[in-house]
């Protein structure tokens, strides 16, 4: 046998001419094998093609001839398939192995191969079917035509016909008085070019109603199941008809014809599907009435309009009525003016659309929730729900005659929200946001003014289209005032406005000045924001407004507390994020003592250190000389004077500072966001059971930036407990420590904490009868920027609520995440087939990285991130990222430069592939 195999190799090599090619004897079986895998898939492939042929016979449909080729074409080859596989089987039974007989298994494995290929290429065609079967009934019909028009038809036919073959419109309208033929030009249309075009372009069907007068839904209905050969069933709903119809209809490209139609047909109801701008199916109608075309037509300057009314069918219904027969422009500017300011004021939407969406807000249990609702409508855009809820507080939408407690009424306040959301009032915009559909906005300004007897009680004006602020005699009568997102430049007249509570502006990018006097005469005055405005200073007179409880100033260049600030006894709520105060007054925040929220994270942060004061002992107390150099600062000892706070936004840039923050209970526990800037002594910060989170329960931000010598920020993770000392020694790093020659005076600062040994064991005592807490169990955001040190390493723990993680222009990270040695090196001694996972953010939804020179990996080699909740991921100028080595099962968004993503390299395309979805290129 040995000798036989050689001899046929050695035949092979020198008269290769002589026998046929090794490939197809050697591997017959192989082909062979191949062949009857594939063929029965294929078998597979076939039974289904069957089962949908027949189901849509059944439903009077009638096999493709594409398709009834590609069932011929399987019908011939899988016998020749079953053939080839016997013949194989009947050569090895007969002759043994290939060495036998050369030529015969030459042949076969060359008919395997070839029958393989066309088996392969029929599946292939079997897969890209885009539909099995059609209608049986043609696709148009021949019209009789019995009259002579009054009009020669051949122009307006062209007109039609043109009209047609745009993509822009979808419904088209003919009009015209009766007897003037505009049932024949829609049949001379319908024989002379729907019957030729048909096919070309692709139109499945042609269907022709006659409508008459006295039509109605299910007439309709009958006229078209009948021409599709649907049945019919009287005992079937409209509605029920109108599904059936629907469902079998979307499926086609289709014309329809609707002949004498004298009101309005709502196509949804008939369940007609309504054609789009660009697809293929149309609709034509003829009317004896012009407006009715319009109100069934779309035109192109309502597409503002339509935009206004945010989609809701009814609005849009109703300002289609409203602009019957309107033909110039100025008619449109006009109509577009009165839908954002007035739109009540246009025909039919009183008696509607805003009469209809009152029932809801009718339907409210009680006036809050209604005065809650008339409130949201001074606002355009997203809202930010805490914002929002402090809002509410301040005007007294939410109040609670039960208590006074501030979590309670923020609670209440996110509640009541809730009910409007689930009353469709609001809509919900992510966790975090709400907003107001424009209609429900329209409905609830009319409600506000009086349904709009009295328009300048809610002076509402927003939008670039107003440039000048209203007259001030149309203030007098105003309660409430918004004029947002403009671009008035100033406020140059005095209102005498007796009654204003409200008084919204906001986002006026290019307000920069407002005149003396403004807010002399505004007794009443509850709310002011100023917020992203160009302004510099404010009136003086701004102390005149005693009642006033709500004053934000965030985002503007204000660069000291207005002059009289101390007189607004009443302020509850005080906001100046993102301004840039030079320096704060001794006193000038105790005068404040209703004060409850504080918001200074961006803002202030140079408070004085109170431990540069000189002592002077005595018998019952110790009394403080302040320095003469401290006279123009404010240190933290003041904000515990607001005995009244209950939330606290600061920033801090020194460690002293930092230190003596976190060991105030009265502060910590008020603390909501956290600017820790500018600190050069910080070299580490600690995530763990320490003092220096133990009482920041509410701690929801915490923002680290510019801090030069910030290394190590280290996530230790868990539990307070009695064990952990009240020394930041331990969890914040300092390159120096100064020890105050003299003890430190701390009445009404640290509480009962002192730094003496005694004080130390009583507060230890304390702690061992308190209960563990979890470590910062509201923190949701982090933010690291401009730290060029920075390491963001890992122990133990998590972070559970956190939910954003933004890091930027910190040039020494190589990666998001660094472990601590003991789990490094049990990484590193981990097979490299089983890579370490771990999850340390199990609740995270938002990572950006931004500016990230050295970043290499989103961890160390050995280890994958798993992100289970991760929704938005940012990567910006992150040039030295070439690998996406994390878990994110649940990401919608990928925003990346183009050019960053195509370099990406991939261990696995799967991995490539799952993320691709959800790539959002930022050039």
């Amino acid at each position: 046998m040995e000798f036989l195999i050689s001899l046929i190799g050695n035949v092979f090599q020198f008269f290769p001419s002589l026998v046929p090619r090794p490939g197809y004897c050697v591997r017959c079986e192989y082909h062979v094998g191949q062949l009857r895998a594939e063929a029965r898939w294929l078998k597979s492939k076939r039974d289904d093609v069957r089962k949908e042929v027949s189901l849509a016979e059944r439903k009077g449909m009638e096999v493709t001839n594409l398709v009834s080729q590609w069932q011929d074409d399987v019908a011939s080859l899988l016998p020749r398939a079953d053939e080839i596989v016997a013949d194989l089987q009947r050569e090895q039974g007969a002759v043994g192995g290939w060495w036998r007989a050369p030529r015969a298994y030459y042949r076969l494995g060359k008919r395997a191969a070839d029958a393989r290929a066309k088996v392969v290429s029929l599946l292939e065609q079997g897969s890209t079917f885009e539909r099995l079967a059609a209608p049986v009934f043609i696709r148009t019909e021949v019209l009789p035509v019995t009259t002579t028009p009054l009009i020669s038809p051949d122009p307006l036919l062209a007109r039609l016909r043109d009209a047609f073959l745009e993509d822009a419109g979808s419904v088209i309208g003919i009009y015209g008085m009766p007897g003037v033929g505009k049932t024949t030009l829609l049949r001379h249309f319908n024989n002379t070019f729907l019957s030729a075009v048909a096919v070309s372009m692709g139109i499945d069907l042609v269907i022709y109603v006659e409508v008459t007068e006295d039509y109605s839904a299910a007439a309709v209905q009958r006229a078209i199941m009948g021409r599709l050969g649907l049945p019919w069933d009287d005992d079937r709903t409209t509605k029920e008809k109108a599904l059936a119809l629907f469902t079998y209809l979307h499926k086609w490209n289709f014309v329809l014809l609707l002949d004498d139609v004298w009101k309005p047909l709502n196509l949804d109801e008939l369940g007609v599907p309504v054609p789009g701008c660009q697809g293929k199916s149309k609709v034509l109608l003829t009317t004896r009435l012009e407006q009715l075309c319009d109100q069934m037509e779309t035109r192109p300057l309502a597409k503002d309009m339509v935009s206004m009314c945010g989609g809701l069918p009814l609005a849009l219904t109703t300002v289609a009525r409203a602009m019957v027969c309107k033909r110039l422009t100025q008619e449109w500017d006009h109509c577009k003016a009165l839908l954002n300011l007035a739109p009540w004021q246009l025909e039919c939407f009183k008696d509607s659309l805003l009469t209809s969406l009152k029932r809801s807000y009718d339907n409210l249990w009680n006036d809050d929730l209604r005065g809650c609702v008339l409130y949201c409508s001074l606002f355009t855009g997203e809202l930010l729900k805490e914002s929002l809820v402090e809002r509410l507080i301040a005007e007294g939408f939410v109040s609670d005659f039960t208590t006074d407690d501030m979590d309670n009424l923020y609670n209440k306040g996110h509640y009541m929200l809730g009910v409007l959301v689930t009353s469709s009032l609001l809509e919900a915009a992510g966790d975090y946001h709400v907003k107001m559909h424009p209609m429900v906005r329209a409905m609830a300004l009319w409600e506000a003014t009086d349904r709009g007897k009295m328009e300048n009680k809610w002076l509402v004006r927003t939008g670039p289209h107003t440039s000048a602020a209203p007259p001030a005699k149309r203030w007098s009568s105003a309660e409430r005032i918004s004029l947002t997102r403009t671009d008035i430049r100033e406020l140059n007249e005095t209102p005498t406005c007796s009654i204003l509570k409200t008084l919204l502006l906001q986002s006026n990018r290019f307000l920069e000045r407002i005149c003396h006097g403004f807010f002399s005469f505004m007794p009443c005055l509850r709310l002011l924001d100023l917020s992203r405005t160009q302004l510099t200073t404010l009136p003086s007179e701004i102390k005149l407004l005693v009642t006033l409880q709500y004053l934000c100033l965030n985002d503007t260049s204000i660069h000291s507390l207005p002059d009289g600030i101390g007189a607004l006894v009443n302020l509850r709520f005080l906001l100046l994020s993102n301004v840039h105060i030079e320096s704060v007054a001794v006193g000038v925040l105790n005068l404040l003592t209703a004060l409850q929220v504080l918001c200074m994270d961006h803002c202030h942060s140079s408070w004085i250190d109170v431990d540069n004061r000189e002592v002077e002992p005595s018998s019952s107390r110790k009394k403080i000389k302040m320095q003469p150099e401290q006279g123009q600062g404010v240190n933290l000892r003041e904000l515990e004077s607001l005995k009244n706070l209950h939330i606290l936004d600061i920033a801090v840039q020194t460690r002293s500072s930092l230190e003596k923050l976190s060991l105030s209970p009265y502060l910590a526990e008020r603390l909501r966001n956290l600017h820790i800037k500018d600190c050069s002594e910080l070299e580490t910060l600690q995530f763990s059971p320490s003092s220096l989170w133990r009482y920041m329960n509410k701690l929801k931000r915490i923002n680290i930036t510019g801090c030069c010598n910030l290394g190590d920020v280290l996530v230790a993770g868990g539990e307070y407990s009695y064990e952990q000392l009240c020394s930041s020694d331990s969890v914040i790093g300092m390159r120096r420590i100064d020890v105050p020659n003299v003890p430190v005076d701390i009445d009404n600062w640290f509480g009962s904490l002192t730094l003496t040994k005694k004080m130390n064991a009583i507060r230890l005592k304390s702690l061992e009868r308190a209960k563990p807490v979890a470590l910062l169990p509201s923190l949701q955001t982090i933010i690291l920027h401009d730290l060029p040190k920075v390491k963001l390493v890992w122990q133990c723990g998590t972070l559970e609520q956190l939910c954003s993680l933004k890091i930027s222009s910190c040039n020494g990270l190589e990666h998001l995440v660094y472990f601590s040695e003991d789990i490094r090196m049990a990484g590193e001694g981990a097979s490299s087939q089983q890579p370490i996972i771990k999850t340390i953010f199990p609740n995270l939804k938002e990572l950006e990285l931004e500016n990230l020179a050295r970043m290499r990996s989103i961890s160390p080699e050995n280890i994958t991130m798993d992100f289970p909740h991760l929704e938005k991921l940012k990567v910006v100028r992150c040039d030295k990222l070439k690998k996406l080595k994390l878990v994110a099962g649940s990401l919608r968004e990928l925003q990346c430069a183009q050019w960053w993503w195509n370099a990406l390299e991939w261990d696995n395309e799967n991995h490539k592939s799952a993320f691709s979805a959800s790539v959002k290129s930022l050039q």
